[in-house]
C-alpha cells in the first residue's frame, strides 16, 4: 500500500485514480466494458489482473505510471512524500525508483513489520482500507438483496455482474476519502508542518510506541518473547489497563481463586529466536527513490545476472562433458550392433562390454542407465529394454545442472 502527501499541506493528496485487480492471466487485460458504470463517475478507476489478484511488480510500474499522468492527480506536477510498505513491487525495481526522482516524490519505505501498527495511514484502524470495506461490504449486500427479487429470472438471481462490483467498489472509495480523516491519519502516523519553517516534517516516534518498533524490529512482528519483551512493547494506556486488572485479578482470587487456574499456560513458551537469513532491504526503511537505494537495485540485479551467466556456464559444459565422453562409445556400440540381431538381454551381454551397454543406454535415451554394474546382466536387461527405441543426439542431453553420477564408461567385465 502507498500512500501519498503533500507538502505544502501535509494533506494526503486525493489520488483521485483508484485500482482494482482481478484474479487472471499476467499480460492479458480485463475488458474496458466492465467499466462501464464507472464511467462519468469520480473516482476514475483502473482495472487490471494478475494470476493471485495482488499487486506484481509490471503492474505497479504500469499504475504509477498512469497515476502521474492522469490530470486528476498532482502526483509528477509538484514535489510530494509517498511512504509504502516493503512489499516487493515497491523495494526492488530500479524502474520505479527512477520514475518517482522524475516525478519529484520522496519514495519513502516504512521500516519490517510496522505497516500495521501505526506507519501507514492506509492501514490504521479506522483507516481508509478500514472504511472503504465497510462500505464496500454494505454496497454488495444491497446488490446482492437486489438480485434475489422476484422479479428477477430464475436463472440470474444471486448473480452479480462484474460492472456492478466495479461501480460499487468506485462509490466505496469516493465515501471512504475524507480530506479531515486524510489530514488526521498523517498526524497519527507522524506528519506535521514545521510552525518555524512551514515546511512538511515527518517524525513517526512522536505519535508511535518506540519500544514496539524496535522489538518488532528485532524479533518480528509480534516483538519479543517473554515478560520482559512484553512489557517492551507496552504504552501507557496498556500499562494502566494491565494495573487494573491486575487488582480486579487479586480481588476476585480472593473470592474464588478461579482466574489463575483458567489462565494457566498449557505449555512452556519457546525460548528460541527464529533466525532471518534473508536480509530485508528495508529492516530498518528505506528511501526508494535515492541515488543510493537505486545503486544497490542495480548492484543486487548485476548479482543476479552473474549467478545466472554462470549457472549457464556451468550447464553447457556438462553437456559438452557428457557428449565428449559417450560419443566414441556411441559409436562403436552402434557399430557392433549394427553386425548382430540380438534376441535376448544374454545376447546382447555377449556381443557388447558393459562400457558400450552403458553407452547403448545413452545412445537410445539420452541419459545413463539406473544399474550401477552388471550383476546378474541388470544393464544388459536395461539395454535391451530401450535397445528398440531411435538413436538420439547427444548434443542436447544434460540439459540439468544438477550433480547426479553421469555413469562410468570404464569397460569391466
Amino acid at each position: 500500500m502507498a500512500a501519498v502527501v503533500d507538502p505544502a499541506t501535509a494533506v494526503r493528496v486525493r489520488v483521485r485514480v483508484r485500482v482494482i485487480i482481478a484474479i487472471g492471466a499476467n499480460g492479458i487485460a480485463p475488458n474496458f466494458q466492465h467499466l462501464e458504470l464507472c464511467a462519468g463517475h469520480k473516482p476514475n478507476v483502473i482495472v487490471a489482473q494478475s494470476p493471485n489478484g495482488w499487486i506484481t511488480n509490471d503492474l505497479k510500474v504500469a499504475i504509477v505510471k498512469q497515476w502521474i499522468q492522469s490530470p486528476a492527480t498532482s502526483l509528477g506536477t509538484k514535489p510530494s512524500v509517498m511512504n509504502a510498505d516493503g512489499h516487493e513491487s515497491n523495494t526492488k525495481q530500479e524502474e520505479l525508483s527512477r520514475m518517482m526522482q522524475v516525478a519529484q516524490s520522496l519514495f519513502a519505505i516504512t521500516p519490517a513489520h510496522c505497516t500495521a501498527k501505526g506507519l501507514q495511514q492506509l492501514d490504521l484502524p479506522g483507516g481508509l482500507i478500514v472504511r472503504f470495506k465497510r462500505a464496500f461490504r454494505r454496497l454488495i449486500r444491497k446488490l446482492y438483496r437486489q438480485s434475489m427479487g422476484k422479479d428477477v429470472p430464475a436463472h440470474l438471481r444471486g448473480r452479480i455482474l462484474q460492472s456492478q462490483v466495479l461501480r460499487a467498489a468506485q462509490m466505496a472509495a469516493e465515501e471512504a476519502t475524507d480530506v479531515e480523516l486524510n489530514i488526521e491519519e498523517n498526524k497519527k502516523v507522524g506528519y506535521f508542518i514545521d510552525p518555524i519553517t512551514g515546511f512538511l516534517q515527518y517524525d513517526p516516534l512522536k505519535t508511535v510506541n518506540k519500544a514496539f518498533f524496535e522489538t518488532s524490529a528485532a524479533f518480528g512482528g509480534g516483538g519479543a518473547h517473554g515478560e520482559a519483551g512484553a512489557e517492551l512493547v507496552r504504552n501507557s494506556t496498556q500499562r494502566n489497563i494491565d494495573a487494573a486488572f491486575t487488582k480486579s485479578r487479586a480481588e476476585v482470587e480472593a473470592l474464588v481463586g478461579a482466574i489463575a487456574t483458567f489462565e494457566e499456560p498449557i505449555m512452556a513458551a519457546p525460548t528460541q529466536t527464529l533466525s532471518r537469513k534473508r536480509k530485508s532491504i528495508n529492516a530498518k526503511g528505506a528511501i526508494a527513490s535515492s541515488d543510493e537505494f537505486i545503486a544497490d537495485l542495480r548492484r543486487a540485479a548485476d548479482e543476479t545476472e552473474d549467478k545466472a551467466e554462470a549457472k549457464k556456464a556451468k550447464r553447457e559444459g556438462k553437456a559438452r562433458q557428457f557428449s565428449a565422453k559417450w560419443t566414441a562409445l556411441v559409436a562403436s556400440a552402434e557399430a557392433i550392433l549394427a553386425k548382430h540381431e540380438p534376441t535376448s538381454a544374454a545376447d546382447l551381454g555377449v556381443i557388447l562390454k558393459v562400457g558400450e551397454l552403458k553407452a547403448l543406454i545413452v545412445s537410445r535415451t539420452g541419459r545413463t542407465g539406473h544399474a550401477k554394474n552388471n550383476k546378474d546382466g541388470a544393464i544388459a536387461s536395461e539395454a535391451f529394454a530401450v535397445l528398440g527405441k531411435p538413436q538420439v543426439t547427444l548434443a542436447v542431453v544434460a540439459d540439468s545442472d544438477s550433480d547426479s553420477d553421469d555413469g562410468s564408461a570404464s569397460e569391466e567385465e
